[in-house]
């Protein structure tokens, strides 16, 4: 902000005419005449921007003696408020690059149409769920009440869309909030809901339009169709695939005509849904008394409040009214804030027409019978057969194309957070491919959450619980915190009253939330295997990326010493000491290095039999074909040893680039073939989702069994031990440091490894469930159930592909030890290695691989055990050398954290090892010993 002051005095000599000095603009030239956060648009054509430098001179004569001066129209966007400050509002360029303010032409039409879109949908059909624990009056009062109250809380965020005082459009919520009541509170207390609000409600669009979709192709298909069908996964993908293609539309105004066919939809489903089901009469056997009369005060609590939260449920959209109103254009004499509340009125009438016949009607003709899928599953399960194929199509048909547009508008504040990220680092508008490629990201994601969690639906006491607080209690403060009313004012009162009703409601709510997921979690599969199976690789996943970050960081110049830490090994020493630092750090790394380099010459050697039994015997079993048997396994087994150290020969880590490229598109190739095609070909019949059945019953066993699989989790993510190593090929500045150039690649490479590993985790899981051996993993499970149905040259090109990456990924595991080899013979002879040693220390390293993989073939099946060994590398010493070189404050958030995860890890290793000792004491181990 600044500010404009004017000295008026009575010189002897006429002074020249004064002209207001015009502060800079930050916005781009192309958007002067479009609004962004003030009321009017930034300057009109008779405006001139005149630069700095152009000022008349002190010792000029004047043409006019006269002081005048021009206020511009851009100073008072508002009006007398800030005409006597002559103060300017500072804009915001990133509004005319963001997909929600980038079209300020939006009226009263275009905001009924997406208040609509967005206020009715799937959330209307679980509305009578809730009647049968609430019954007929307190279920239609509670229903009433919350509607008028979300209403009001509508009008509240409308009104405070623009703020008199400041000349600021707020147009978009967590701005509202952050500029009420601080952008750390914003944090803490708006982004979860937030999130839950757009994120969620896509992933329960996937999921229920997927669904609709199978639902619509057995009804068009009908019971003779020889058609086959495709799986519920594959329904998910085509509707996200749809989804996302309609969401290349650049902004909110674009899908103005989207969120009309989505409203249309809507109306037009709950209108068939209802109607056909009161016209079809009450069930037989049909009661209207409260469920749970019969269970204790605790249960019934819980019930009454889960019931609440699905009604609380129902109403959102709240989370898009600012974004909504910010794209309409806006002036002193015509606010945005009349064509939004026209919009919103007249859309919230056809909401009222729909949400009310469909509870009462719907509570009317099924009563207890509703099941918890809401009205939908109730109008296929009782009238499924006395109601047109016409009728339940047009239906289901509505439902999708509701589905899709709603997809669009929920997902617009995700789309429009992830460009201002961009533009707020870069200064500039969001490229048509970035744009594009976040947006396809963003739907595939959520395609692999629908995946992973399908019961998101029966999540809806807890998700409205999460997000009562949006739509019912924070409109209220905010309204306080803005506005300030008279306090003991009836409007300070109300306000008061309903935001502090509102927060008590959002906590029980989600207490009982989370009571009934527990009461009834079998039935939701929420503990299921696959779901903490992704939770842990979840965690995983986020807990290495945290120490990678630690070791990036680790790697640059402490202040005072200027030394760069290229090794991990040497970090180690500096942060624990040369004794401590040694005895911890050289095991692992040497561990992770060689025995790595092993794994690829057992896993590759395995992958060679067998793709010269694809070649030769046209796909058959290498144990079964008479040509490959004549080859043993030691033969393999040197064949690529032999290969890999020729590549081993390049000099130099920044001579394997190159290598690394290659052996980076092989490994994207052979995984997103291995889990595309998994699920192209669909389950086996005798698939298992179920924990492995053994056959003792000992809880320490079963627990042993647990930590064997974390520890199958925690050798996914290795490479820490090289992550020193690349950095330390990188120059380095004083306004480059290579910390940054390294974390740029982190970044894109871990988004790759997530788009890879995420998928080929949950999609193996889901083709082959408990046939995934741990030694032999996915690529033996797919040759096992699809080799004899796959064509020969995708079986081909798959065992390529895995035979290049682990060629490739041999050289940069071995590395480490080439230079510690090369060191030795530095610090002993004080000269550079000659070539023919480096040549002979490498050809040492590959014969003793070699002569260990003969030895022990069997090294796969150790894989818990080597996890639980390297696991300090990765997750645990990174903490503590943070703490020790950056000696964060004591008892500081980072202090805290990194002591936790590192204690955590160290417990967690010492765990993991003894179960996998224990798990193979147990179940035996198959040695066979130079028998590969």
């Amino acid at each position: 902000m600044s500010e404009f002051h004017e000295t008026f005095s009575i010189p002897t000599t006429p002074r020249p005419a004064s002209t207001p000095h015009t502060p800079p603009i930050s916005a781009p030239p192309s958007q002067f005449h479009s609004p962004s956060l003030s009321r009017s648009p930034l300057l009109s054509v008779e405006d001139h921007i005149q630069p700095a430098t152009n000022r008349t001179p002190k010792n000029s004569t004047p043409k006019n003696s006269t002081p005048r001066i021009r206020t511009p129209r851009f100073i008072t966007p508002i009006g007398s408020p800030i005409r006597k400050a002559l103060k300017l509002t500072r804009l915001d360029p990133q509004d005319a690059w963001l997909p929600i303010t980038e079209s300020r032409n939006g009226n009263a039409y275009y905001a009924a149409f997406h208040t609509l879109c967005a206020g009715i949908g799937i959330q209307a059909l679980v509305l009578p769920v809730a009647f049968p624990i609430l019954g007929w009056f307190w279920g239609v009062t509670v229903f009433t009440m919350a509607f008028i109250w979300q209403l009001y809380t509508l009008y509240i965020l409308v009104q405070l869309h623009e703020s008199v005082e400041t000349g600021v459009r707020y147009s978009r919520y967590i701005q509202l909030f952050g500029a009420t009541f601080g952008d750390k509170l914003a944090k803490w207390l708006a982004m979860v809901p937030l999130w839950n609000l757009s994120g969620g409600t896509c992933i329960a669009l996937v999921i229920i339009g997927g669904s609709s979709l199978k639902m619509f192709f057995q009804l068009m298909c009908g019971g003779a169709c020889s058609a086959e069908p495709l799986t519920t996964v594959e329904w998910y993908l085509v509707f996200t695939c749809a989804a996302v293609v309609l969401s290349q539309l650049p902004n909110l105004n674009s899908i103005a005509g989207v969120s009309l066919v989505g409203a249309i939809t809507a109306v037009g489903y709950c209108t068939f849904i209802w109607v056909v089901s009161v016209a079809k009469g009450r069930m037989a056997g049909v009661s209207y008394n409260p469920v749970g009369g019969d269970e204790t005060a605790i249960v019934n609590t819980f019930g009454v409040l889960n019931a609440l939260g699905i009604i609380a449920f129902a109403f959102r959209g709240h989370n898009l009214t600012l974004e909504i109103q910010a794209t309409m254009p806006s002036s002193e004499k015509h606010p945005s804030t009349l064509p939004m509340w026209r919009g919103v009125k007249f859309a919230y009438l056809l909401v009222a027409m729909c949400l009310f016949p469909m509870a009462i009607g719907g509570y009317w003709a099924y009563g207890q019978l509703i099941p918890n899928g809401g009205m939908l599953a109730a109008f296929y399960t009782f009238h499924s057969l006395d109601t047109s194929r016409f009728i339940l199509g047009l239906t289901t048909l509505f439902v999708i194309i509701n589905a899709v547009s709603s997809f669009q508008i929920y997902a617009m504040p995700m789309f429009d957070e992830m460009e201002s990220s961009y533009t707020l680092r870069k200064k500039k508008p969001c490229p048509w491919w970035l744009r594009a490629t976040f947006r396809v990201t963003f739907g595939f994601l959520l395609f692999f959450v629908a995946v992973a969690i399908p019961f998101v639906g029966s999540l809806a006491g807890l998700s409205g619980g999460i997000s009562l607080p949006v739509t019912l209690a924070y409109p209220c403060f905010m309204w306080l915190k803005v506005k300030k009313p008279k306090i003991y004012s009836p409007m300070w009162l109300l306000n008061w009253g309903l935001g502090l009703l509102g927060m008590t409601l959002s906590g029980l709510l989600v207490a009982a939330g989370v009571y009934v997921i527990i009461d009834t979690g079998i039935k939701f599969s929420f503990f299921n295997p696959q779901i903490w199976g992704i939770i842990c690789l979840s965690l995983a996943f986020s807990w290495q990326l945290y120490t990678i970050w630690i070791l990036v960081h680790l790697s640059a110049p402490v202040t005072g010493t200027g030394t760069r830490h290229s090794r991990y090994l040497r970090l180690a020493i500096a942060a624990f000491g040369p004794k401590l630092g040694k005895l911890l750090g050289i095991f692992p790394v040497m561990y992770l290095s060689g025995g790595s380099c092993v794994m690829l010459i057992i896993t590759a050697g395995a992958n060679m039999e067998r793709l010269f039994a694809i070649i030769v015997c046209g796909g058959g079993d290498a144990t079964t074909c008479t040509e490959a048997k004549s080859l043993p396994g030691v033969v393999w087994f040197l064949m690529f040893t032999c290969v890999a150290i020729l590549i081993a020969q390049l000099p130099n880590l920044n001579s394997l680039a190159k290598v690394s490229m290659i052996g980076s598109i092989t490994a994207v190739g052979s995984c997103t073939l291995i889990w595309v095609l998994s699920i192209k070909n669909g389950r086996p019949d005798n698939v298992s989702y179920h924990s492995l059945k053994m056959p003792r019953s000992d809880h320490m066993d079963k627990f042993g069994d647990i930590f064997n699989a974390i520890g199958i989790i925690v050798l996914a993510f290795r490479g820490h031990n090289l992550v020193l190593e690349i950095q330390g090929t990188l120059s380095s500045n004083s306004k480059n440091p290579p910390s940054k150039t390294m974390w740029r690649g982190v970044i894109i490479s871990y988004l790759i490894i997530a788009m890879t590993l995420f998928p080929l985790a949950i999609c193996g899981f889901w083709a082959y469930g408990n046939k995934v051996t741990a030694d032999g993993g996915l690529l033996s499970a797919f040759w096992q159930v699809h080799g004899h149905n796959t064509s020969k040259l995708v079986l081909g090109a798959m065992y390529i592909l895995a035979v290049i990456n682990s060629l490739t990924s041999f050289p940069i595991y071995a590395m480490p030890t080439f230079d510690n080899l090369e060191f030795r013979y530095i610090s002993t002879k004080k000269r550079r290695c000659p070539k023919r040693v480096r040549v002979g220390l490498r050809l040492f390293f590959g014969g003793l691989t070699f002569f260990i993989a003969v030895a022990f073939p069997f090294l796969g099946s150790l894989a818990p055990l080597i996890g639980g060994i390297t696991l300090p590398l990765t997750y645990v010493y990174p903490c503590f050398m943070y703490n020790s070189i950056r000696k964060p404050g004591p008892n500081g958030g980072m202090w805290l954290l990194n002591l936790g995860l590192g204690c955590l890890g160290t417990i967690l290793s010492v765990v993991l090892v003894v179960a996998a000792v224990c798990n193979l004491a147990n179940k035996g181990l198959h040695a066979n010993f130079f028998m590969p």
